[in-house]
């Protein structure tokens, strides 16, 4: 079956925390931008794309939608997954599936930072 999740899966490879001259000015204070062990999703990239292309058939986008979407989201310190904002989006209902499957994502592997989890911002383009 043909979905829009085709170049999803290179896509998530882009994963990236952000640089600190690019991160948004409106950014939680105590949140690292540069780690020295960036978070990671319980089996990877390839474990992530899974998830949220799941979620994403689970809540009815399987076909149509084509653009680049840009989310940004903080993994905590332990793992949880908070303030998940669209940076750019595509459409309005897949911009907040995207963001319900992010927030209730399992928890990730905490960022390190001079040996300590830290609150690590990271930016997560999606191509449809």
């Amino acid at each position: 079956m043909k979905t829009i999740f085709a170049l999803l899966l290179t896509a998530l490879t882009a994963i990236t925390a952000y640089s600190q001259d690019t991160l948004p000015k409106n950014v939680t204070p105590g949140v690292v931008r540069v780690t020295e062990r960036e978070p990671h999703f319980p089996g990877g990239t390839t474990a992530f794309n899974a998830y949220l292309r799941s979620r994403l058939e689970s809540a009815g986008f399987t076909s149509g939608e084509n653009g680049k979407l840009l989310v940004t989201f903080v993994v905590e310190k332990n793992g949880s997954v908070s303030t998940v904002k669209i940076i750019q989006g595509i459409e309005k209902n897949l911009n907040l599936a995207v963001i319900d499957a992010i927030r209730e994502s399992p928890k990730w592997t905490p960022g390190y930072k001079e040996g300590k989890p830290v609150r690590a911002l990271y930016k997560l383009p999606i191509i449809f």
